[in-house]
């Protein structure tokens, strides 16, 4: 699976069953997807990252590890791109930004 917040615990709860789970981190993941972002092409892309014999795995967080993540206010800013590309509207409700695209190019 790909990393996030939602992974981390449902790695948990998997693993509790006895499965074997493996979360390896979006960017990587990211360089495979080969059409436009959705649940058909992210799956493929996992299919073809987990596949590769240099791809990093990242290690499962406990319940404990990511509430104190997510209590650390600059926990995300690392990860914010607030480049000119980036428009800081918000779209909608689901509070996802969006990426203003070049015409005329």
């Amino acid at each position: 699976m790909e990393a996030c917040a939602t992974a981390h615990y449902w790695a948990r709860e998997l693993t509790k069953l006895g499965h074997k789970v493996r979360l390896m981190p979006a960017k990587d993941v990211k360089a495979y997807v080969k059409r436009n972002k959705n649940d058909a092409a992210d799956a493929e892309a996992i299919c073809e990252a987990v596949r590769r014999p240099t791809m990093r795995f990242v290690r499962i967080k406990s319940a404990e590890q990511q509430g104190q993540l997510m209590q650390h206010p600059h926990a995300r800013s690392a990860d914010c791109d607030s480049g000119p590309a980036v428009d800081q509207r918000v779209a909608g409700a689901s509070g996802r930004t969006r990426h203003r695209g070049r015409k005329g190019r």
